[in-house]
């Protein structure tokens, strides 16, 4: 299963990728995020954590949206993609490819 988080806003998608992964994991799925934003947020926190020794019980890769079609999604394993903030050409790669299409939104009209 793919899942796509998109938002054309900043800030939104690390988080919610993160908490995604760490939901699959405690259901006993096997996830991974791959981040395709040029910031590297989700990938510089699970390094920092792995540098405390407190690693992310699944695996973060940093790719672009060129790598999305070499990109391998195994069976079995729940893929959530991060994609950056106003980038069509990041965003509509993730969308391709995407199963799911996760669109946070503001709680307000």
């Amino acid at each position: 299963m793919i899942i796509a988080i998109v938002n054309t806003k900043a800030g939104v998608g690390k988080q919610l990728s993160v908490f995604l992964g760490l939901a699959a994991k405690w259901r006993g799925f096997s996830a991974r995020i791959s981040d395709l934003d040029r910031q590297g947020s989700c990938f510089s926190w699970a390094r920092e954590a792995t540098d405390r020794e407190k690693g992310f019980p699944f695996a973060v890769i940093s790719a672009t949206a060129t790598d999305i079609e070499r990109l391998r999604f195994p069976e079995g394993v729940i893929s959530i993609m991060d994609t950056p903030p106003g980038s069509p050409r990041e965003i509509q790669s993730a969308l391709d490819v995407a199963d799911f299409i996760i669109i946070p939104t503001s709680p307000k009209p």
